[in-house]
């Protein structure tokens, strides 16, 4: 998880020094990272579905926890 996250922070031309102190990750790390992502596209294509993949659960997660359950959803739709 914490190299998909590298990754995206490469795709979005943060600097390597921002991706160290933000991901508390060596130079090592960051290079190997951007190395494998540059190497093929299909990996690539990868990182960019799992990134969305991951923006899509974020948000599955920002919605109400009235909704996760059928008698909390019950209890929501008698507060309405």
């Amino acid at each position: 998880s914490r190299r998909i996250q590298i990754a995206k922070m490469i795709l979005q031309n943060v600097s390597h020094e921002d991706i160290k102190r933000k991901m508390k990750v060596g130079f090592q790390t960051i290079y190997k990272v951007e190395r494998w992502l540059r190497s093929d596209e299909k990996r690539m294509k990868f990182i960019v579905r799992k990134i969305k993949k991951v923006k899509n659960s974020e948000k599955i997660l920002a919605t109400s926890g009235l909704n996760k359950y059928a008698h909390h959803r019950f209890l929501k739709n008698l507060i309405k």
